[in-house]
């Protein structure tokens, strides 16, 4: 009898942490909405400086809204989508700017390399249903030599669902 319990305790706990295994393997299987977004603003930030520092225009723009997500998760919130505005009009305009944005931060800085202190931003947060945008972004840095700066080529992030992502770079 007591053998018996003893069997039943260790497999009860052997049930228990195989259970455990697979629910932390499932949780950890998130999949994403938003391809490349940061696990955090800061997380987001470190990766963007990382681009910078590389000149990798094709990261840079990798950590922003590309145009089927901002179809399928903004623009149906956004008052323009009310409004008649064209999407392929808001599109282009967001996405024009955003370009010049990217180029300019490559041009002006990039190849340097910036230790990211913390990210703020100039404006209030736009909440929406599913998203909230943040506005004006500013990376508070330091350079090789340990000189404080601020980096304001990032327009906003948006922040849908614990992921983060640029929705545009400043032109």
């Amino acid at each position: 009898m007591r053998a018996t319990c003893i069997q039943l305790f260790y497999s009860m706990k052997n049930l228990t942490y195989l259970l455990f295994l697979v629910m932390l393997i499932v949780s950890s299987c998130h999949k994403r909405e938003l391809a490349n977004s940061g696990d955090s603003i800061d997380d987001l930030a470190k990766r963007a400086l990382a681009a910078i520092a590389s000149n990798d225009i094709k990261n840079l723009d990798a950590l922003r809204i590309n145009r089927d997500e901002f179809k399928k998760y903004l623009w149906p919130e956004f008052p323009a989508s009310k409004n008649h505005v064209p999407f392929d009009f808001a599109w282009d305009n967001l996405n024009g700017k955003t370009i010049k944005g990217m180029s300019r931060a490559l041009s002006d800085i990039g190849g340097q390399e910036f230790k990211l202190l913390n990210v703020t931003f100039e404006e209030n947060d736009d909440p929406y249903s599913s998203f909230v945008i943040h506005t004006r972004t500013v990376l508070h840095v330091t350079d090789p030599d340990g000189k404080q700066k601020q980096i304001k080529f990032f327009g906003s992030i948006v922040e849908r669902n614990g992921e983060f992502k640029f929705l545009s770079y400043r032109d």
